[in-house]
């Protein structure tokens, strides 16, 4: 009964109703923003995005970054090697915090 509860792998499961109605406010500010997107995930994996929808989204790129590379199959998202505690960005960005647990 707790699996099918808290599994947020299953589609049905609560868990994954909540994930998705706290993900439909993120995807509603996302929507307002000018494409080109590129989104830092900390601590992220493909998965997720693909679970939520994003998995193929047209320009939105997804950089996973993790403390090992991470071996990826979607085109738009990509995986690298980095400590969270150590991420410069290059040019000038906006940042949104979205956490997802």
């Amino acid at each position: 009964m707790f699996r099918k509860i808290a599994d947020n792998q299953d589609q049905d499961s609560l868990a994954m109703q909540f994930r998705r109605k706290r993900f439909a406010f993120f995807q509603s500010l996302l929507s307002r923003l000018e494409r080109p997107i590129r989104i830092v995930d900390i601590g992220g994996t493909e998965s997720y995005w693909q679970l939520m929808g994003l998995g193929s989204a047209d320009q939105v790129f997804i950089t996973l970054v993790n403390l090992t590379q991470e071996n990826v199959t979607l085109t738009n998202v990509s995986s690298v090697a980095g400590d969270a505690r150590r991420i410069e960005a290059g040019t000038p960005v906006m940042i949104l915090f979205f956490q997802i647990r």
